[in-house]
């Protein structure tokens, strides 16, 4: 299985770092299948039960330095916290005779996405929306797991074919991830200022080397991945790295319909928000981005990949599309999503505590739309006993003709100013 984690990546039968035949006795090595910056990755197969897989060694000249060991490692551990089938699997660990580590996987067949978008191809914007709501399906589980990868792209995403020609998605490649869990020690795997991930994929923040990176890296990553997907080139290039970060933290994303203008601009409102600068203008959370995308994901293929309908979301108010449009974070924060979607959720109890949403709280809405019934019907109590009081009061009363003739007419007079408010309350 290619991870695709390295651009610089060999195909199969070329030369090849030397590598043991048979690890500790119980993986055989059978083929090369790919070699990058941190090792190679060849097909293997156990002695012993038979099993098929994939071996990730790392290089010779690598082997002894602490870092990058750690970093291979932490693959290993990142996968089996996660624990999701949006994420490649890691069986077992080792060091080879040689000195050399090794991770053992889950063979995978098919292709990543960097190679299916080669040569500047571009996808529709099912298929991209396809592919990535399951890439933010896994990320939800990583990020809940406290596991931000840091270095998404489309080699580090595998499409592998399943029956009836549809395609399950994996993430590879979780060397850099960094992981924020108070149970899984984060160790400085980089000196001081170092920048790890593919420049071209990068957030701003985490192109200039902050240290407070979290999740919203990832949906940065994953937007820009669409906007490769639809357009088929990418967003930002330069003449060499320097030029290429400045353009990342100085530069306005560019808008995909610009270059595509087949692209719907419900889905170009996906990327732009997903790659604001600003991390806080973006989604929240892989939940939400992957939210906006199921509008693009035909039904079929949402109930084949285990995702609820999707129904129009009420639009944001005049006052905080205003709000948006003056660039104020914090009432942006309060919108469902970029393309106006949500998923269905489970139904809600009887009583609407569900109404008091985010957007409810914001100027021109319904919320207490009926708070002066109690009002109204304290006021027509207190009417009714004066009528009484007036009509039966010792002294006060009034013929019986005359009496129901002012019952009818005082009910016409109460009944008059309610019946417009009345109306409108039933």
């Amino acid at each position: 299985m290619p991870e695709g984690g390295h651009d610089d990546e060999r195909a199969a039968g070329e030369p090849a770092t030397p590598a043991p035949t048979v690890l500790d006795g119980k993986y055989r090595l059978e083929r090369l299948l790919g070699e990058g910056g941190m090792g190679s990755v060849h097909e293997a197969r156990h002695q012993l039960i038979g099993r098929a897989c994939a071996v990730k060694l790392l290089r010779p000249e690598i082997a002894h330095d602490v870092q990058a060991v750690q970093r291979f490692l932490r693959e290993a551990r990142a996968a089996a916290a996660i624990g999701h089938r949006g994420i490649v699997d890691v069986y077992d660990v080792g060091v080879s005779p040689q000195g050399r580590p090794y991770l053992v996987m889950e063979l995978l067949r098919g292709e990543s996405l960097g190679q299916r978008l080669h040569g500047g191809r571009r996808l529709e914007a099912a298929a991209a929306a396809e592919i990535l709501v399951q890439v933010l399906d896994a990320l939800a589980y990583a990020h809940r797991a406290g596991i931000v990868h840091r270095d998404l792209k489309p080699d580090n995403l595998f499409l592998v074919p399943e029956r009836g020609g549809s395609e399950s998605v994996k993430i590879l490649d979780f060397g850099v991830s960094r992981m924020q869990r108070p149970d899984v020690p984060d160790e400085a795997l980089t000196r001081s200022g170092m920048v790890l991930g593919t420049p071209h994929y990068m957030a701003p923040e985490q192109a200039a080397g902050a240290t407070d990176i979290d999740h919203r890296i990832d949906l940065y990553a994953v937007g820009v991945i669409l906007y490769r997907c639809l357009t088929g080139r990418l967003p930002f290039s330069g003449d060499n790295y320097n030029q290429l970060i400045l353009r990342i933290a100085t530069v306005p994303f560019p808008r995909a319909r610009e270059v595509e203008p087949s692209i719907p601009e419900e889905l170009e409102a996906v990327i732009l928000r997903a790659t604001e600068r600003e991390r806080e203008r973006r989604y929240p959370d892989a939940d939400a981005m992957l939210r906006a995308l199921l509008e693009f994901v035909p039904p079929k293929v949402r109930s084949r990949l285990g995702f609820d309908t999707v129904v129009p979301a009420p639009p944001p108010t005049a006052a905080a599309q205003a709000a948006l449009d003056a660039d104020d974070p914090a009432v942006a924060k309060t919108v469902a999503s970029g393309a106006g979607q949500v998923a269905v959720l489970p139904p809600a109890p009887a009583e609407p505590p569900a109404r008091e949403t985010a957007l409810s709280v914001l100027p021109g809405t319904a919320v207490g739309r009926r708070s002066w019934l109690p009002a109204v019907a304290l006021a027509s109590a207190l009417l009714l006993i004066a009528l009484l009081w007036a009509v039966f009061a010792p002294g006060g009363r009034a013929p019986a003709g005359a009496a129901d003739s002012g019952v009818d007419a005082s009910a016409v007079e109460v009944g008059e100013p309610r019946s417009p408010s009345g109306a409108g309350g039933r």
